[in-house]
């Protein structure tokens, strides 16, 4: 169903202004609202909802802690406050000194909560002019191929690309076939999952999304590659940010990075990356289903902005605005 983006902006603001200051709630609504205009709706306003691993299920104390480990490398402490705008507040200390010194890395720990649609912070970085990465590990849900046991979180990364005159590239997934919020509005929905990206408590594969609420587990793409890979963002954001490793140790929260580097002083050229980008969105070679990564959810984000109209399930729609109603004036 479509709804004006200024009702979602008000409903959403006022569940989370419940728990959180009014400049923090603004920045929550704003991740989780570029998220839905962008149509991944796995990272919009279903999160609102209790055990979703969002904002709401976060519980704060005390205040956030920077840490300016240098000049160019901070280290942010959640204090339990959610990822959402942990992921704002990091974007914002790795522009201030990539600005700097050229090059930046922020780590964030501590939160219990997904880090938002990296997209969005990437994208912030990369229109600044700076090559952005991002990692983060999470709750374990992934399974490697051939085994049962939830040994790693759905563990995404991003990489984005500063461009001269066209859009930034910036491309981001999560290293599981299915992510947990896939798996979570299939359930929402009653729908079933991808094939032989999911398996039940006894190794079998399943599209039941429920499954996963009960032992089951997800899949890595790419089978060992997808795991390697996951390993390692694990590992990076796990011990050696001082977060918890496949939870084993769940109170110490996750870990998150963020890393931004001027290309120019490397030699690199902005405006052979906007060549490089138009040569592939030009390519009559190609067939009709291609899609540069990262520019359809783009688009969607830039057509809901204009239109000041955004696609939201009716199911979900309907409980934010119950849990707004709920909520005292």
């Amino acid at each position: 169903m479509k709804k004006s983006i200024k009702e979602l902006q008000s409903l959403s603001l006022k569940i989370l202004s419940s728990k959180y200051s009014a400049e923090h709630a603004q920045l929550i609504a704003d991740s989780l609202l570029y998220s839905q205009m962008s149509e991944r709706e796995t990272h919009g306003f279903v999160r609102l909802l209790k055990k979703r691993f969002g904002p709401m299920d976060e519980f704060p104390e005390g205040e956030i802690e920077v840490h300016n480990v240098s000049p160019n490398i901070s280290r942010i402490s959640s204090k339990g406050y959610p990822g959402y705008l942990l992921s704002e507040l990091a974007t914002k200390e790795t522009l201030k000194n990539v600005k700097t010194s050229g090059m930046a890395m922020t780590a964030f720990v501590g939160n219990k909560s997904t880090s938002g649609y990296l997209s969005k912070y990437l994208r912030e970085i990369a229109d600044n002019g700076y090559v952005g990465i991002m990692l983060s590990n999470c709750a374990p849900f992934v399974s490697p191929a051939g085994g049962k046991k939830r040994l790693l979180g759905t563990n995404p990364i991003g990489f984005s690309i500063p461009s001269a005159d066209s859009p930034s590239l910036v491309v981001d997934f999560g290293t599981s076939k299915i992510s947990f919020g896939e798996a979570a509005m299939a359930a929402e929905k009653g729908i079933p999952l991808t094939e032989n990206g999911a398996q039940d408590s006894q190794g079998n594969f399943t599209q039941n999304p429920s499954e996963l609420f009960h032992g089951g587990s997800l899949l890595p793409f790419g089978e060992h590659k997808g795991f390697a890979l996951s390993l390692i963002i694990e590992m990076i954001c796990g011990p050696m940010l001082g977060a918890s490793p496949s939870g084993i140790d769940p109170e110490k929260g996750w870990g998150n990075l963020q890393i931004a580097f001027d290309p120019t002083l490397l030699g690199g050229s902005l405006e052979d990356s906007s060549t490089l980008i138009k040569h592939f969105l030009s390519d009559e070679s190609t067939v009709e289903s291609f899609r540069l990564p990262g520019f359809q959810s783009y688009e969607r984000y830039l057509s809901s902005k204009k239109e000041g109209m955004l696609n939201i399930d009716e199911s979900i729609f309907t409980q934010i605005q119950t849990l707004a109603n709920s909520i005292a004036e």
